[in-house]
Order: C-alpha cells, then sequence, then structure tokens
C-alpha cells in the first residue's frame, strides 16, 4: 500500500488531515508529523500538536472539504492509477457518504461504509477532543464514544451523554478528597449554598466536618482533621510523586499523588516546580480528564492548604479555564501569566507567612526543576 508523500500538498491539505485525524481519533503516522513539523514552526511533533498559535481551517465547511478531498483523489491517485493510501480512504469515508472504502471509489454504494470508530486503544486527549468537537457542532455522541467516555471520565454523565462540572456531580465516589474540599471552600468563598449530596459526603469523609453547622470543626474554614482518607501531612511536609501510567505515542501519562492521596490521573507531560521556599507546588502539563481544560499544557498551582490557586474563570471565547501559560520568579514576587493576557502575583513572604511551617518535598524519584 503506498503512503502519503505529505510534503507535496499544500498547507490546507495538510491541515485538513491533521484535524481530522484528532476529530477521529486516529493516529498521525511519521509521514504526517514530519511534514507538519517542517510546514508549521508552532507544531510540536513530539506532543503532536499546536503549541501557541493555532492554524484556521474550517471544518464546517463540508462542502469545500469534500470537493478538496475529490480533487486529490483524482488527481493525484486516479489520474496515475495509483492505489489509494488506506488513511486518505478513512479520511475520504468519513466526508463522503457516497464512498465506498472497500472499492476505494465514488458512487459505489452497494458496499458497506468502512466500520465505527474504535474508541478502546484512543488517547484521553483524542476522546476528549472528539467530545468537545461533537458538542460545538451540536452533534450526537455516538454509542462507542459514548462507552469511551463512561470508562474514562468520572465527570461525565451517562443519562445527559454532557460533562458535568465539579458543582453538578452529586455521585462524589470517584472524587478525591482534596477535589472535594476544594470544591467545599469554593463554594463558601462564593457565597453558594452547600447542597444536601455534598453536605452529605463531606459528613460521610471527614470526622472534623459537622453537618448542621456546614463547618469544620469550631471555624468557619477550618482544615479538615487528619483521617484515614483525608491528605495527612508528614511532619508539616507533604511529600509530592509521581507515577507513570503509560507511555503512547511518545507521550508520557501520570498520576500525581500526595502523601500517597492522588491529585491528578492521566496527567501528559508532567513537570514539577516547587516556589516559594517550598511552599507553592507548581505543575506543569497537559489535563487530560477535565473539560474545563483544553489540551494545551498548563501550569497548575497549589498552596499548602492544597487549595488550587489557578483562577475559576472561563474564557468567553473558548469556553475553557483560564490558564497559567508561564511563571517566573523574580524580586521576591512570583508572576503567573495568564493566557488572558493578565497576570496573577504571589507574594513569597506572605506564601510563607501562611504556610506556617508547612513545605512541600518531592518524593523518591520526582525530579524537581527550579
Amino acid at each position: 500500500m503506498p503512503k502519503m508523500t505529505y510534503s507535496k500538498y499544500k498547507d490546507s491539505i495538510l491541515l485538513l488531515f491533521f484535524y481530522t485525524y484528532t476529530q477521529c481519533g486516529l493516529s498521525i503516522e511519521p509521514e504526517l508529523n514530519a511534514a507538519l513539523a517542517e510546514r508549521f514552526i508552532d507544531y510540536n511533533p513530539q506532543l503532536q500538536k499546536f503549541i501557541d498559535s493555532q492554524p484556521k481551517i474550517d471544518l464546517d465547511d463540508t462542502k469545500k472539504i469534500k470537493q478538496q478531498l475529490k480533487n486529490l483523489y483524482y488527481s493525484r491517485f486516479k489520474n496515475n492509477l495509483a492505489e489509494i493510501p488506506e488513511n486518505l480512504n478513512k479520511v475520504i469515508t468519513y466526508y463522503c457518504n457516497g464512498y465506498n472504502p472497500t472499492a476505494r471509489k465514488f458512487g459505489d454504494k452497494s458496499k458497506p461504509r468502512a466500520k465505527k470508530q474504535d474508541w478502546t486503544n484512543v488517547s484521553l486527549r483524542n476522546i476528549l477532543h472528539a467530545y468537545n468537537y461533537r458538542k460545538r457542532n451540536n452533534m450526537d455522541i455516538e454509542d462507542p464514544l459514548h462507552v469511551a467516555l463512561c470508562k474514562n471520565f468520572y465527570n461525565y454523565d451517562a443519562k445527559t451523554r454532557t460533562m458535568l462540572t465539579l458543582d453538578q456531580i452529586t455521585d462524589f465516589s470517584k472524587i478525591s478528597d482534596i477535589q472535594i474540599r476544594n470544591l467545599y471552600y469554593r463554594n463558601k468563598k462564593n457565597g453558594k449554598k452547600i447542597t444536601e449530596s455534598l453536605n452529605e459526603e463531606l459528613a460521610n469523609r471527614f470526622s472534623g466536618y459537622d453537618p448542621k453547622t456546614e463547618t469544620f470543626g469550631n471555624k468557619k474554614y477550618a482544615e479538615p482533621e487528619i483521617t484515614a482518607q483525608t491528605v495527612k501531612t508528614q511532619n508539616k511536609q507533604f511529600v509530592v510523586t509521581k507515577q507513570t501510567v503509560k507511555k503512547q505515542s511518545g507521550v508520557t501519562y501520570n498520576d500525581v499523588f500526595i502523601n500517597g492521596t492522588k491529585i491528578l490521573s492521566n496527567h501528559m507531560g508532567t513537570e514539577i516546580k516547587l516556589l516559594c521556599d517550598d511552599t507553592v507546588l507548581a505543575i506543569h502539563g497537559t489535563v487530560t480528564n477535565d473539560v474545563h481544560y483544553s489540551d494545551a499544557p498548563t501550569w497548575l498551582v497549589y498552596d499548602t492548604q492544597l487549595q488550587s490557586l489557578n483562577p475559576q474563570k472561563t474564557q468567553t471565547y473558548s469556553g475553557y479555564f483560564v490558564q497559567i501559560k508561564h511563571i517566573s520568579d523574580i524580586n521576591g514576587k512570583i508572576n503567573l501569566f495568564l493566557d488572558n493576557k493578565t497576570t496573577m502575583v504571589l507574594s513569597k513572604e506572605k506564601m510563607i507567612r501562611t504556610a506556617d511551617g508547612r513545605r512541600f518535598v518531592l518524593g523518591s524519584g520526582t525530579k524537581k526543576t527550579r
């Protein structure tokens, strides 16, 4: 079977293949990966994605796309009496109803179309990307994709076939203690009512929580006491470790733990920094299982109360949370540069004072970068 010589095609064709493969959950073969890296300066062949700028192509204009594919089909292959490569065969099948993938030609509708996409071995990033694409375009979530979403994302609701925000979740069985506690703090801070199901879950998990007053002990925002299920400090230390879950297409997926409690699952390309004399934990990489984050790498930042310092604000144009793109340590201040062109500033002095002796440390085998 011949391979595609992608370097001969114009930018729009390369992008057409890239975006279609991403939406369909197809792997990007080395030839296309190399051509994208050569053609687009912002394309990262290791991550197989565009880092900052995102070249535009209107994938909703199916009429134009079909015409491009037919031109490619007829001019490049059929006129030269060459075979149609499997990758081109899949893309044409995806867009063109009148195309027979078995016979590799148009006009023969008597043969069955290609099988539905098998999501079994597709990366979490591509599954989430496929979900977001269908929601943006008011498309149905097909059954195979539905099964993959149910299996891999705790906040996917099988009844409505939609991703739930943390505030909407009523089944907390798959949510960590840290997430539950952060949800409580966020609701209190924003003046939101604690739901009945959340109140009950807090009472079940934390012995220091009073469901009648909806507080921990006598303090309104007190830290939960040292129970078997909550993260405990060890001599005022929070030990941070990461564990590789799998490697796929040259990318490493990790789980991240604090004192043995998982705070991140299937986190991609994980890099860990400790800031402000180890009172601030910063984790860089791609969040793969939270619909609020795009598939671009971002920083997640935590203080020694184990509360996230990331802004919980949604971008109006994308629907994703505002992300921390860069961190700098200058003149006693930590600057968090956000992708909405604003900056958050953390005072080292204040973070150290608030920590009250608590510190993050890296567990065995976990590398720290400065």
